[in-house]
């Protein structure tokens, strides 16, 4: 009897332990109430979260020295929320509506801030900050990071002594910045944006740490800019937050247009990809 009865007391107390359980979760599965996940509300603790103001877009020039006209220009936009760098080759016949001429026209007479302006206008998007780089600067940050290897499509005659085999190969800042200086002319290649692409790749490494100072220190002495020690504080976090994320984040960003009385016009489709790609802000 006593055996009969311990089991009894076995079943009642395991039928009573699983009823239990069956309506704790009912009440957890159709309660309104829920656990709240604990996120940082703010990036000013040890845990970073992307944010729309870390976004933003730089135009960057390539000239022969500090002293020399810029002949190559970019739109590279920083859309960090998105995890990408894409990268616009701008030529120089580039139509800007606003100004009823050309990129390198509105450079002449305004300089980077005008380009800068004319860019705002066309995209509909803030392009604050620009820089222009050197054959000095590239040379200085290949020597820092390493020569950036390079698929060329075909062969390019730099000169009668440098003929750039087709095909993929390691390339020193003089060079690099040799083929900027050769492609300059041309609305349609798209080397020098996927150039531009695995420079920028190259750089973001280097910021977090010594060699970002001594990047920015250069940049400052040496190029063209408006970038502060305050806008280039801003972005360590962001920039390190996205090499931990891909660890080459930007790309060259193919756009399309037609040439109209001697002025490159992106056609609708792809001033709209343009504009959608862009990071909000």
């Amino acid at each position: 009897m006593n055996a009969k009865n311990s089991f009894k007391h076995y079943i009642a107390s395991f039928g009573l332990a699983f009823s239990a359980l069956t309506i704790f979760l009912f009440v957890i599965t159709t309660s309104k109430f829920y656990i709240k996940p604990i996120f940082p509300e703010t990036q000013n603790g040890s845990v970073y979260l992307p944010d729309k103001s870390d976004n933003f877009n730089l135009l960057l020039a390539v000239s022969e020295d500090k002293s020399s006209q810029a002949f190559s220009f970019f739109l590279v936009s920083f859309n960090i929320t998105q995890g990408n760098i894409p990268v616009v080759y701008l030529p120089l016949n580039l139509y800007f509506p606003d100004e009823n001429n050309t990129l390198e026209k509105v450079y002449g007479k305004k300089g980077f801030e005008g380009v800068c302006s004319s860019l705002e206008n066309l995209l509909e998007k803030p392009v604050a900050k620009y820089i222009c780089l050197n054959k000095a600067s590239l040379e200085y940050i290949t020597a820092l990071g390493g020569n950036i290897k390079i698929n060329l499509p075909k062969k390019i005659t730099l000169s009668s002594n440098i003929v750039l085999k087709q095909g993929s190969q390691f390339f020193n800042g003089g060079l690099i910045y040799e083929i900027y200086e050769k492609l300059s002319v041309q609305s349609k290649s798209n080397l020098p944006s996927e150039i531009t692409a695995q420079v920028i790749n190259l750089i973001f490494p280097l910021l977090n740490g010594g060699n970002g100072e001594r990047i920015f220190n250069f940049t400052v002495n040496n190029c063209i800019t408006n970038i502060s020690y305050k806008d280039f504080k801003k972005i360590l976090r962001p920039t390190d937050f996205l090499c931990k994320l891909n660890s080459s984040p930007a790309f060259s960003l193919v756009l399309t247009g037609k040439i109209v009385d001697g002025a490159f016009c992106y056609d609708d489709f792809s001033l709209k990809s343009l504009k959608e790609i862009i990071g909000e802000f």
